[in-house]
């Protein structure tokens, strides 16, 4: 069995990445979603419930996709390790670990957007920044292969170099998909199911680009990490290329 191991920050596009991945792979595919959740409000993921993470792995599935959520990296690989097991995870199969990673002006607004929609976050925002920043420098010193979520949500071409990473055949059909898991969209839900595309993912920022505090969250460093991943930071209050 194959094992795909994803590391990411909640509303970062992790989970329409996962199950358009789990599209290039083999039919017998499982997802394990937010594995190591430290959030009660949600039994449903990872290791607080049954559903999502079975105490064995049927034997007809080839490939295990693993998701991690607002976790460092550190903490993850440590955790994962921990409840190996219960996983259904296994240090003899083959695996393939990648970070998916957001923007943060557009992650942090979705973030913000989330709970006005019932949900809940499993940290506040300040640890987040630390580990999306963790996640970032993992990318850019080259420790972990990157996804980009902004790069996969425009360009085609860049999904099919991201497919040839984990198969010979490319499936793009997932790319128009709105996923159930975590409640879609921060801000449409599963609205845009069918033709996500059109869903305007690189101008959430806009929403709160007017308030101070917004600003406030991305300190020297992030929007330097920004730059180097995305080519663009936030200068007053504006989003600038």
């Amino acid at each position: 069995m194959k094992e795909i191991i994803i590391h990411a920050v909640q509303r970062s596009g992790s989970h329409a990445i996962t199950n358009w991945l789990a599209l290039q792979v083999e039919q017998e595919v499982q997802i394990v979603n937010d594995a190591l959740t430290v959030n009660q409000a949600v039994p449903e993921y990872g290791l607080l419930g049954y559903r999502a993470c079975p105490v064995s792995t049927p034997p007809e599935i080839k490939t295990l996709i693993c998701g991690t959520e607002d976790l460092l990296i550190a903490e993850a690989k440590a955790g994962l390790e921990k409840h190996a097991l219960t996983l259904g995870l296994h240090h003899t199969n083959p695996r393939q670990e990648v970070v998916i990673i957001r923007d943060p002006f557009n992650l942090f607004a979705s973030r913000l957007a989330y709970p006005a929609r019932g949900f809940q976050l499993s940290r506040t925002n300040s640890d987040v920044v630390k580990c999306w920043k963790d996640h970032a420098r993992a990318v850019l010193e080259g420790t972990m292969y990157g996804i980009s979520y902004n790069h996969w949500c425009d360009n085609l071409a860049y999904r099919q170099e991201v497919s040839a990473k984990f198969t010979d055949t490319f499936d793009d059909t997932g790319r128009e998909m709105v996923y159930t898991q975590g409640g879609g969209s921060s801000f449409h839900g599963i609205e845009y199911n069918g033709r996500a595309s059109e869903m305007p993912t690189s101008h959430r920022w806009k929403h709160y680009s007017k308030e101070w505090w917004f600003d406030v969250l991305f300190d020297n460093e992030v929007r330097e990490l920004a730059r180097a991943l995305f080519g663009f930071g936030v200068l007053g209050n504006a989003r600038v290329e």
